[in-house]
């Protein structure tokens, strides 16, 4: 699993230092900060949605497993900035993992205040290293990230953990056609837990995922109840952004919710990284989506089908099924763009986005200010004959004079599923200095 960067991260760290680590759920930060432990001294302890006292008592319990230290088992503390003082003395040196502090937080927001107490008048005196970390991001952000929290100022590292790259599927199901990988990341996207839990075929791990007590049939509720005391308001946003409402005032209108309410509910989220604003180039535009994967599958896919999963599997795993048909083009054209973005930032091309003009559209646009450059990216889904890429390219040079203007040079690419003028899955899982469409502009790709 690719995570050499985020290991470097960690293993820059020297004592006394305090880390923040944080990602979505499933995201493998436990796994990330095991193999950086290593052999190391350490007192890992991963928190509990439970009373304050509870946790002081389980951590100090882990601590004496972890350093052989029977004493500190028996002690009764009174506060976690107590508590990690002794074990510090204890250790002498190594590393304090405290894992989803958020549930901690969450339990009793008074643990913030210790922490504090410790990473400012404890830790600069000891060799240690404190790594926090959280999945709950909104208590997290409010009371460690945000720029407010007294906490955010003191970190020597704060890690944000985010999901693989599709070009890194391959790693998990090498026999698998790239096109069949699309479509797992349609689904999952790049989250480590439940691409660990694929199965021999798209199909099998479909069927796998869907079927009763499956990984991904209560998801959302899981999420959604972690993070929210009442997700309704939420999970409505969401349901009707996946159905393709994507500005506040047609959310307002489907939800019921007052433009207002809108408006707050997808800063929230996309705090949380649930939604982004995607930028429509040559306007002041924005439109919302949902960016998480998971999530996304969910409410396309996986809600209005629920009832027909519960009553008839079968069926229920068809429609879905035939969903996720309709959902995949979307996802290449996001990976695509993500392609560009690696790519073509090292050539200037600073700015990428989809452009629109009344109906309009063009698919990928990446734009190099400085030598008035376009590259427009149309994205099909779909085999193309050498006749048929030729008509998409001239048609795609059409729609580019109409949207782009005229100050830019514009350069076109295609991404398709077969022929070699295009990009393909299989391209963009391997080399980029693989697929060069554009010579001399490409070279150094």
């Amino acid at each position: 699993m690719d995570r050499e960067e985020e290991l470097r991260a960690l293993s820059s760290l020297s004592p006394p230092s305090f880390a923040v680590v944080y990602g979505r759920r499933r995201v493998g930060k436990t796994r990330l900060l095991r193999e950086w432990i290593g052999n190391k001294k350490a007192v890992y302890y991963y928190s509990q949605l439970a009373t304050h006292e509870t946790n002081l008592n389980e951590l100090a319990r882990k601590a004496s497993k972890e350093l052989g230290d029977p004493m500190l088992a028996r002690l009764k503390f009174e506060s976690l900035r107590d508590l990690l003082e002794l074990i510090a003395l204890r250790m002498g040196d190594g590393i304090i993992v405290i894992d989803e502090l958020g549930f901690w937080i969450r339990g009793d927001s008074r643990v913030l205040s210790e922490l504090q107490e410790f990473v400012d008048l404890v830790l600069p005196k000891t060799n240690v290293i404190l790594v926090v970390t959280s999945s709950l991001m909104s208590v997290f952000v409010r009371g460690v990230l945000g720029g407010g929290s007294p906490l955010y100022a003191r970190t020597s590292l704060r890690l944000h953990l985010k999901p693989l790259s599709f070009e890194h599927l391959k790693e998990f199901m090498p026999s698998w056609k790239a096109e069949e990988r699309l479509k797992l990341y349609s689904m999952v996207g790049g989250i480590p837990y439940y691409l660990c839990l694929a199965r021999r075929s798209l199909e099998e791990t479909l069927e796998y995922f869907l079927g009763l007590g499956g990984p991904l049939r209560d998801e959302k509720d899981l999420l959604l109840s972690e993070e929210f005391r009442d997700p309704s308001s939420y999970s409505s946003v969401l349901s009707a952004l996946a159905k393709g409402y994507r500005r506040i005032t047609e959310i307002s209108q489907v939800t019921g919710l007052d433009k207002g309410h809108v408006s707050k509910i997808l800063n929230t989220l996309e705090t949380l990284g649930y939604v982004r604003k995607e930028k429509v180039l040559f306007t002041k535009r924005s439109l919302y989506e949902v960016a998480d994967p998971v999530l996304r599958f969910w409410y396309s896919c996986i809600e209005e089908n629920l009832e027909l999963l519960e009553l008839n599997f079968g069926e229920g795993l068809k429609e879905v099924s035939r969903c996720l048909e309709v959902l995949v083009p979307k996802v290449w054209e996001e990976v695509v763009g993500e392609w560009v973005v690696k790519n073509y930032s090292k050539l200037g091309f600073s700015e990428v986005g989809r452009a629109i003009k009344g109906r309009e559209e063009l698919d990928v646009v990446a734009l190099n200010e400085k030598e008035k450059r376009a590259l427009v990216v149309e994205v099909k889904w779909s085999e193309l004959s050498d006749s048929e890429y030729e008509k998409v390219k001239k048609n795609t040079l059409r729609k580019a004079a109409l949207i782009v203007p005229r100050k830019y040079e514009v350069e076109v690419m295609i991404a398709c599923l077969n022929n070699e003028k295009c990009l393909k899955p299989e391209d963009v899982e391997s080399s980029s200095q693989q697929f060069n469409p554009f010579e001399p502009h490409a070279k150094g790709l």
